[in-house]
């Protein structure tokens, strides 16, 4: 079996983040996790809201993918209301996707108005969205 080049994995892995945030706006670090590496168990017919179910493993990754693009300063974080990180597209990510040939723009804006009620709406959309793709 051929194994592919670290680098090459790194690289992919943040291609998906950037695209993921771009696609969202901003996502929840577990909410990330579960759309990247998450495989649907087995094939559903119809959509089922099941909760999502996180290994401990791709949680980790997620997390030092995300402090890697932090460091690039590819995406921005900022303190949710409920405590939680969320993340956003910066600059450099979007001129990054851009390059890619992806229409892109920053979530510097969208990330400083957060307020309560929209934070909860928007979070529990975001999650069904996700259910939803990987079902």
């Amino acid at each position: 079996m051929l194994k592919i080049d670290g680098k090459i994995v790194a690289r992919r892995n943040e291609e998906a983040m950037l695209k993921a945030l771009n696609q969202f706006g901003w996502l929840r670090t577990r909410d990330l996790a579960a759309l990247i590496w998450q495989k649907a168990k087995k094939k559903r017919v119809s959509f089922e809201l099941i909760p999502l179910m996180l290994e401990a493993p791709n949680m980790r990754t997620c997390q030092i993918v995300l402090a890697r693009l932090r460091r690039k300063r590819m995406v921005n974080r900022i303190k949710a209301p409920d405590a939680s990180w969320i993340y956003g597209l910066a600059v450099a990510g979007a001129r990054e996707l851009n390059r890619l040939g992806i229409e892109a723009k920053s979530a510097e804006d969208s990330l400083k108005r957060i307020s309560l009620s929209f934070y909860h709406h928007r979070r529990i959309a975001n999650e069904v969205a996700i259910i939803a793709a990987i079902q």
